[in-house]
């Protein structure tokens, strides 16, 4: 057995970048070749898996590198020994025919198969990311983990890009084509977006983990118990950072997330405990508007911003 090396260049997006998927959890992403660390491994930013890199080729790329390869296999390879065994057989048969009274003649006409190749383009993702820690260039779509490369990534990158996201989605609200519809792109961009807070939360607990308690496990996910935690370490908490009012406003939003993944949007008397304000809904389903999740995001950011700066003047 032996192998003959045959190099394909796949083909990049406008940017530069190169799909893979995950041979795990098949989700896609991009990344720059050349950037980031030399290394042969591949990581999912989604759910992790480590893989060899050529294990993350997307079904198009095999079949591109198939057919582009194909062509160059035929010359150097199948070529030479159709050729090889043609020239056997007429050996073989000139052979016999001095020892015969019936003459052979043999003749071999190998075409090579045309086979087009399979071009494809790389799909757009709508998050693009370069890693503070190794410098990676990469894209993926919505809330990830951790950078392919190095497995890990700067926290504030990873959510200020998910709130980018969110925001982009918000652009859509004008051009739904009914009320269903707009109502669902302010919803996604409330759960994606605390979906990041609570991402980075995690990362925040890794680096401050005497600040930061391992209970709740959703501790981002409960702006209460994330004050107490901060009263507790004595830092600012966001509530003196924001202001009562604002953060009120976010303590709301937060529940109507909760709402919309639970129970469609309607409002339960457990929420009504947990945010008074939504007393007038009660039994109703909460009315989010474009203006109110736009404002959340700034909020949400600002939220993030004095949680860290929190963090920071605590542990010095």
């Amino acid at each position: 057995m032996f192998e003959i090396p045959i190099r394909v260049e796949l083909p990049t997006d406008e940017n530069g970048l190169t799909g893979r998927q995950c041979p795990s959890c098949q989700r896609y992403f991009k990344l720059k070749f050349g950037t980031g660390l030399p290394v042969e491994i591949t990581h999912c930013p989604y759910c992790g898996e480590e893989a060899d890199a050529s294990d993350y080729l997307t079904p198009e790329q095999r079949e591109y590198s198939f057919t582009t390869a194909l062509p160059e296999i035929n010359r150097r390879v199948i070529g030479p020994m159709m050729r090889d065994f043609g020239k056997s057989l007429q050996r073989s048969a000139r052979q016999a025919s001095r020892n015969s009274l019936i003459g052979f003649d043999v003749k071999l006409d190998y075409r090579e198969k045309r086979i087009p190749i399979a071009h494809y383009r790389e799909r757009q993702l709508e998050t693009s990311v370069t890693c503070d820690n190794c410098s990676l260039e990469f894209a993926v779509y919505g809330v990830f983990a951790s950078c392919p490369d190095c497995t890990r990534m700067n926290a504030t990158a990873v959510f200020r890009k998910s709130l980018e996201a969110a925001a982009k989605r918000l652009a859509l609200y004008e051009d739904a084509a009914d009320e269903t519809t707009r109502e669902a792109v302010l919803a996604d961009a409330i759960i994606d977006s605390v979906s990041a807070f609570d991402a980075v939360g995690k990362e925040l607990r890794r680096r401050f983990p005497d600040l930061l308690p391992d209970r709740p496990p959703n501790l981002f996910q409960s702006l209460d118990a994330l004050e107490g935690a901060l009263v507790k370490a004595g830092g600012r908490t966001m509530a003196e950072a924001l202001g009562e009012k604002a953060f009120e406003d976010l303590r709301l939003m937060f529940q109507v997330r909760h709402l919309y993944i639970h129970s469609l949007g309607v409002v339960d008397a457990t929420a009504v405990e947990r945010s008074p304000a939504l007393h007038s809904y009660l039994g109703r389903k909460y009315p989010l508007s474009h203006e109110s999740v736009a404002d959340f995001l700034v909020r949400l950011e600002e939220a993030y911003e004095s949680v860290v700066e929190a963090l920071r003047q605590a542990s010095n």
